[in-house]
């Protein structure tokens, strides 16, 4: 009986050889996968901008990728049966091993990438399966050490991340039994202009308009920067951009306080939960002081995007009309935000909670959905869903890159994605409300910087310093605390919020800045006084060479009256508030008026 049972157990092993093969085959190729996600970052000096996750989310997933692959090889070649020859299988998993950490390879071509990878697979399979049998003492030698090296990059990984996330929270202290809670709203690439709470705005945000009148509405409210990272920078820490390091490329530095370290060492639970992968991150510097910052929700998305592999293949155009999948992969949407923070204030905690949500609905791709992406006209209800599509997939393309007519229609989505952001915050507020989450709680809603149509002939963000790229919505509500109904004219900057939100929670705080309570604190006498506002964009060569910028490094000063832009090249552009307050045409300075804006403009550090 053992001796008839040997051979279908010799068998059955042979057959399952291939599957052991194709999983350290994908354990090295994704550890070769985040060497080079590394090394890349190494030498484009900025950080890893992945989640800490990929770690062991990629090894996980290319597990599952390749040894499905040879398993459907396995199932097919009982029809075909050469499919099932070992240098088939060895030859596909090792064409999945040398194309991973291809992939990632700059200024190689893809094409080329597939050829280099049958190529060495073609060769390397060759000489595998004329020796199968020192191939399965190879497999012996290696699971083991593959195994473990996966896992303790992985558990090191983890373990670093917690370390550095407390050793950026500070000692805690006790908070007042008053104090009130803290909910600030991001709205991500959300310009003033295109919102019902500005004069002469598309009925965007109706439910923004309403929650706006229980509190104060700035109505001149500038970013410090037209691009994520360093107006973030400037929310968290009250510094202008031009006072911070900052840039494209580099993270905010650890030795800055924070309004989250700030709320943390009063006593405050803090949670931070954002939907910008790119710049929100853990890896750029601004979860200092959150003792939650959820940044990558895990989930079939992104696992999907650990995998160079899969995210090329699924993003590319043939396969995303096959799933009719159209948005950013991996992109976290407002519902699931909403959701991460319920979880996250449902915990048993009886401290006050200092929270912060930034929401990307209104970033590009603009993909609103029914019914908003009808609303305002990108397309009706009549429009075929071939030109649907059509218009969904230039929603992906860089509107740099589009014909003028085809990017001012985007306008139109963007405004629609806007809507839908309305509508969801609206939810979520009317949640935390009918859950008593909003008792005592100052909510702020505001954005880090605007988009731009076509107006000065620059599209996008990032690229210039003109009044639709800074101009933001910002909104501050507290019943019965601030008053309500109040609209504030004067231009005011997202960089005075941390001294703002000290100073109403009664924190102390060296946090820099003015606190806006004076423009509602009639016992302020500094409420009247004429202030001026900065913002700055650093020069990038390594970045799409459009727009101002490209003229190097530009500062701007604004305040009741003018916008002053310095450009890289010493030109200087100006606008008149007064007469213009959408910024739309450029005002004459004679040489007096510009020497005395230019003289009151910082010089960058850069």
């Amino acid at each position: 009986m053992t001796a008839t049972a040997t051979p279908s157990h010799a068998s059955s092993r042979a057959e399952f050889r291939p599957v052991v093969f194709a999983v350290e085959v994908a354990l090295a190729a994704a550890l070769a996968e985040n060497s080079a996600r590394l090394l890349n970052s190494l030498l484009e000096r900025r950080p890893l901008n992945y989640s800490h996750h990929i770690w062991w989310t990629t090894p996980l997933t290319e597990t599952l990728l390749f040894s499905a692959v040879v398993v459907l090889l396995l199932i097919v070649g009982r029809a075909a049966p050469m499919l099932r020859r070992p240098r088939v299988l060895l030859g596909a998993a090792l064409f999945l091993g040398w194309l991973t950490p291809l992939l990632l390879m700059p200024r190689l071509a893809t094409w080329a990438k597939l050829i280099l990878a049958v190529g060495l697979a073609w060769s390397t399979s060759e000489a595998l399966s004329r020796r199968l049998g020192r191939v399965g003492r190879l497999q012996r030698r290696l699971a083991a050490p593959l195994l473990i090296v996966t896992v303790l990059v992985a558990g090191g990984v983890q373990l670093s991340v917690a370390r550095s996330t407390r050793a950026g929270l500070g000692p805690a202290g006790r908070a007042r039994a008053d104090a009130p809670n803290v909910l600030v709203l991001l709205w991500d690439t959300v310009r003033e202009s295109s919102l019902s709470v500005a004069a002469g705005g598309p009925h965007s945000t109706p439910h923004l308009e309403e929650f706006a009148r229980q509190g104060v509405v700035f109505e001149r409210a500038m970013a410090t920067a037209p691009f994520t990272l360093p107006s973030h920078a400037s929310l968290f820490t009250g510094r202008w951009a031009h006072e911070l390091p900052t840039t494209w490329r580099a993270p905010l530095d650890g030795g800055t306080p924070t309004l989250a370290q700030a709320f943390h060492a009063a006593g405050y639970r803090t949670g931070a939960f954002s939907a910008n992968r790119y710049y929100v991150t853990r890896e750029y510097g601004l979860a200092r002081g959150f003792e939650l910052f959820d940044q990558h929700a895990l989930g079939s998305r992104q696992m999907v995007r650990s995998s160079t592999l899969l995210r090329i293949l699924l993003t590319s155009d043939p396969v995303r009309r096959v799933l009719r999948f159209d948005d950013d992969l991996g992109r976290a949407t407002a519902g699931d935000s909403h959701r991460a923070l319920l979880r996250w204030l449902s915990r048993p905690d009886e401290r006050p909670y200092f929270a912060f949500v930034n929401f990307m609905e209104a970033h590009a791709p603009y993909l609103p959905p029914p019914p908003f992406d009808t609303a305002f006209g990108w397309y009706s209800d009549t429009t075929s869903a071939s030109e649907r599509w059509r218009l969904r997939g230039l929603a992906r393309i860089d509107s740099e890159n589009l014909p003028v007519h085809e990017a001012l229609r985007l306008q139109r989505a963007y405004e629609g994605a806007i809507a839908s952001l309305d509508a969801a915050v609206d939810a979520l507020l009317r949640d935390l409300s009918g859950r008593g989450l909003l008792q005592n709680t100052i909510v702020v809603i505001t954005s880090d910087h605007g988009e731009e149509f076509g107006e000065n002939g620059v599209f996008s963000h990032g690229n210039s310093l003109y009044l639709q790229a800074l101009h933001v919505p910002m909104v501050i509500v507290w019943p019965e605390r601030v008053p309500a109904g109040r609209r504030v004219n004067s231009v005011v900057s997202i960089r005075d919020l941390p001294a703002t939100l000290t100073a109403l929670a009664a924190i102390p705080s060296a946090l820099p800045g003015r606190s806006l309570t004076a423009y509602w604190t009639s016992a302020d006498s500094s409420a009247a006084e004429a202030r001026e506002v900065y913002a700055e964009l650093v020069y990038d060569p390594g970045l799409p060479q459009v727009g101002p910028v490209t003229r190097g490094h530009m500062m701007a000063l604004a305040n009741d009256s003018m916008l002053v832009i310095r450009n890289g090249d010493g030109s200087v552009d100006a606008f008149d508030l007064r007469e213009d307050p959408l910024g739309a045409a450029r005002a004459a300075l004679d040489s007096v008026a510009t020497a005395a804006f230019l003289s009151r403009i910082p010089l960058s550090r850069r």
